[in-house]
């Protein structure tokens, strides 16, 4: 049985009430967006059918979208927001699927991948981006050593994050082909704590755990903040986003060699 972690709905309320002033918080999204860009313009391929998720509606009418559209002679466009853990019937035979930063809430993680790889035309890639650890492991040190500090114990406030070799993992296991995966790190330079709380919650990343916690004590907060501000001070704040690809089987993919086929040893190739 799959664990229920997350409460989508929370985090559809989140989202929602943020969506008007997502624009003064979208730094993030839109280095990884165009990111994801230039990782399929160096596939040599068109690309007619594309679905994005969680990509903002402005992003598409970007100079550079546009450019990476034309070029790769995309005709049918789909946009998606992901609220629920499953993909709409018609989604289907896309050359490319793009999921910005909106797959680390989903309790079925490999029930989600593998909807979009049944979903994908032959040899068609899905790309998405995931929030790393060291990201979630900054604030939650903060937050945890005040809460420890004033109150004596601890509590469950932030998300569990897979790391890189688990997304590997469930792209296997969604049967992907030819999967990949890496981390890119984004350096953010903040004066005060605040404005970095500001950027998470104008994000929609606020908390969305099933088993919601206590609201937190003003004075736990503040002592965070403190915290927070220590580790600020003359360093920047990195992010760490692992990147994931996929695609779907086509026979015109290059595929390993049988056990004993190779034609030198590799003794001899290491000469």
């Amino acid at each position: 049985m799959i664990p229920n972690i997350f409460n989508l709905e929370r985090e559809n309320n989140f989202r929602e009430r943020k969506k008007n002033v997502f624009f003064k918080h979208d730094f993030l999204h839109k280095e990884v967006f165009l990111n994801h860009l230039d990782s399929l313009d160096m596939i040599i391929m068109d690309m007619p059918h594309i679905t994005f998720v969680n990509v903002p509606d402005y992003f598409m009418t970007l100079p550079i979208t546009e450019s990476f559209l034309k070029r790769k002679k995309t005709t049918q466009i789909h946009s998606l927001e992901r609220n629920s853990e499953i993909l709409p019937y018609h989604i289907k035979h896309q050359h490319a699927v793009i999921a910005l930063l909106c797959c680390n809430t989903i309790n079925d993680l490999v029930g989600f991948l593998t909807q979009i790889k049944n979903c994908l035309a032959p040899d068609g890639i899905f790309i998405a981006s995931f929030i790393g650890d060291n990201f979630i492991q900054k604030l939650k040190n903060a937050f945890t050593h005040a809460e420890l500090d004033i109150t004596g114990k601890m509590t469950q406030r932030f998300h569990p994050v897979i790391d890189i070799k688990q997304i590997g993992s469930l792209l296997q296991r969604a049967q992907f082909s030819l999967p990949l995966t890496h981390i890119d790190n984004y350096s953010v330079t903040y004066k005060n704590p605040i404005t970095l709380i500001q950027d998470i919650r104008g994000m929609g990343y606020s908390n969305c755990l099933t088993d919601s916690p206590s609201n937190l004590r003003k004075d736990v907060f503040f002592k965070a903040l403190a915290n927070l501000k220590e580790n600020l001070v003359n360093h920047p704040f990195d992010i760490d986003v692992i990147t994931a690809i996929g695609r779907a089987y086509s026979d015109y993919q290059q595929k390993s060699l049988l056990p004993g086929s190779a034609t030198i040893s590799l003794k001899d190739a290491l000469k």
